[in-house]
């Protein structure tokens, strides 16, 4: 049984919407990292476009949750250490098996 088997509508649908939204800004870095022309830029790139990522996702959620305009810093901390991080890990390992496949 997969995982979008056992979720209930809502969390599978969440769920496909982050992979969509994890795509498209994955093929945002990827396009703009290649129009770099030394590893520091496309670093620089890579950082910029992550970091932009995870504050609208940080505050996209603040704003739901508790309708502030500014997430304090205890939950930016809790996002990126329950939610954002470990899907970071696991893009990044996605990216090094196709870059391998």
């Amino acid at each position: 049984m997969g995982d979008e088997e056992r979720l209930c509508p809502a969390d599978a649908l969440a769920k496909d919407i982050g992979r969509k939204c994890s795509d498209d800004v994955g093929a945002a870095i990827r396009r703009n990292m290649a129009l770099m022309t030394d590893q520091r830029g496309a670093f620089l790139v890579a950082a910029y476009g992550a970091a932009t990522a995870i504050g609208s996702a940080t505050g996209a959620f603040s704003n739901l949750a508790d309708d502030i305009p500014t997430p304090d810093e205890r939950m930016i901390d809790e996002m990126w250490r329950d939610f954002l991080r470990p899907l970071a890990i696991g893009q990044l390992l996605n990216n090094k098996d196709e870059d391998n496949g």
